[in-house]
């Protein structure tokens, strides 16, 4: 009972923390946060469905690569390893991208009016409050949205860009 406290400042300091990196993604990376961010508008069931996989995948490949470089002696070990560490950074990139541009697209559906910075501050604010609500935001919003945005941040990142063909 004595760590209620410090595990809701936990929570409270998580949060502030996890407004101010979405912040900052979409702050540093605008093109990528904004082609994210129309995948998860224009198709969500495909970015849901292409994350699910994609993110099944990686998650089995690391923890493979993790179990073999445990067994493994040496060097081979170490490049194992590696590469296990690599992959996960891969996937936390691409779902800090994804909830980036899931939270800008919140942001600017609550508030048309201010600033690019403000709707991403409020969209953020909204996504983790919701993240935060015990149950349904821990066991099916939060999975839910970082797998949709997981999604769409490799459609945004691999889809291949249309071509302008000029006319005339």
């Amino acid at each position: 009972m004595d760590n209620i406290f410090g595990i809701v400042i936990l929570a409270l300091v998580s949060g502030i923390a996890l407004i101010s990196l979405l912040a900052i993604i979409a702050l540093i990376f605008p093109a990528p946060v904004e082609r994210t961010r129309a995948a998860l508008e224009t198709s969500l069931g495909r970015s849901f469905l292409l994350g699910l996989v994609n993110f099944l995948f990686a998650a089995a490949l690391t923890a493979l690569l993790a179990r073999l470089g445990q067994n493994a002696r040496g060097v081979l070990a170490a490049i194992l390893i590696l590469l296990a560490l690599l992959l996960a950074l891969g996937i936390a990139i691409f779902s800090f991208l994804g909830l980036a541009g899931l939270t800008t697209l919140i942001g600017e559906r609550i508030n048309e009016g201010t600033s690019p910075f403000r709707r991403h501050l409020r969209g953020s604010l909204l996504f983790v409050l919701a993240g935060l609500t015990p149950y349904v935001g821990w066991f099916a919003f939060a999975p839910l949205a970082l797998i949709a945005g997981f999604g769409a941040a490799v459609q945004a990142v691999f889809r291949k860009k249309e071509k302008v063909v000029p006319v005339g």
